[in-house]
């Protein structure tokens, strides 16, 4: 559940949001930073404040290729929050105690 609750914090903003779905856009091979500031009409300084909550959040991965960062979107995580969630959302009434709000 705190993983999840952090994933979901993390896309919580706009600008992350924005850099995330651009980041799937791109597919699971990433994308230098400077391609990925391009995309979204920004500056590769601007992107690393936005980008730490969702490499935090384990979303996005960074990777260093020669003088290039490469950027990609976690799968594996986003499909794993993506059953929590739906997981969550099948069985929630049988985990939740009575009197116990969401």
């Amino acid at each position: 559940m705190k993983r999840a609750i952090a994933a979901l914090k993390a896309l919580s903003q706009e600008s992350r949001l924005t850099l995330f779905r651009t980041l799937v856009s791109f597919g699971p091979a990433g994308v230098p930073a400077d391609r990925l500031a391009a995309a979204i009409d920004a500056s590769t300084t601007t992107l690393a404040p936005h980008l730490e909550p969702l490499l935090a959040a384990q979303l996005v991965s960074r990777e260093r290729h020669g003088r290039h960062v490469v950027y990609a979107a976690r799968y594996d995580q986003i499909n794993a929050l993506f059953a929590y969630l739906l997981g969550a959302a099948r069985d929630g009434d049988a985990r939740r105690k009575p009197g116990r709000s969401l």
